[in-house]
């Protein structure tokens, strides 16, 4: 594992678009056919996602070969702006991207029908690289403490019910799922979250973000509020 701290929020979101550049930019300049990166939702995800088109170096990937697949979903309407694909994707339209494939809204099928449904389509794809926030009561996608998505296994993709936080209804990647991920990437700011950090950094077992690890490697980017109790 390895942790990268940035000064503030936007240092943050900036690192981390930098950091998919280069790393997406090498796996297709070694000859990769396609990467599958998973996004997140959230307040620092959606400032990442403000900044990475016009970052240095954007311009220079081919992001045709590139697939975006999320790591969870809330089970609302297409149109809702509680939805993480949505107003993602319209920052991130200029990238191009080969593909995208958002988990189904709460117009289509039933929530267990929808996890089945995107469990298909993801197959047996593993991602390059899953990018996940952390929140502060160490919940990854929505996976979260003492809930029975913490200890969900079979498909890939779960419906998750009952979540300790709204809205209620779900879809996402399991915990073994997520850590079939070549690379986990966290995005975490803000001091709320620095207990999470610590505890799923140092391997809290209550906690999934103590979970989610990458096969290859693990990266905490952090700005210096959600850092400040690692030392």
């Amino acid at each position: 594992m390895s942790v990268v701290r940035c000064a503030d929020p936007k240092a943050l979101a900036a690192k981390v678009a930098d950091s998919f550049n280069d790393a997406i930019a090498a796996r297709l300049g070694a000859g990769q056919g396609h990467v599958h990166v998973a996004l997140t939702g959230g307040t620092i995800a959606t400032e990442l996602y403000r900044l990475w088109p016009d970052r240095p170096g954007t311009a220079e990937v081919d992001w045709s070969r590139v697939e975006v697949w999320w790591g969870d979903e809330r089970w609302v309407p297409s149109d809702s702006d509680q939805r993480n694909a949505e107003p993602a994707l319209e920052l991130l339209a200029p990238m191009g991207f080969g593909a995208v494939h958002p988990m189904p809204s709460g117009e289509g099928p039933g929530l267990t029908a929808a996890a089945q449904q995107y469990s298909a389509e993801l197959g047996s794809v593993r991602m390059d690289i899953c990018l996940l926030g952390l929140g502060p009561d160490g919940h990854v996608a929505s996976v979260f403490p003492g809930h029975p998505s913490m200890n969900a296994s079979g498909d890939p993709v779960i419906a998750v019910r009952n979540s300790p936080k709204p809205p209620p209804e779900r879809l996402s990647l399991t915990l073994q799922t997520i850590s079939a991920s070549d690379e986990v990437w966290f995005i975490v700011s803000g001091s709320s979250k620095a207990p999470a950090l610590t505890g799923s950094y140092h391997g809290d077992d209550e906690l999934p973000g103590a979970h989610a690890r990458g096969v290859r490697r693990t990266r905490w980017f952090c700005d210096e509020d959600a850092a400040r109790s690692l030392g």
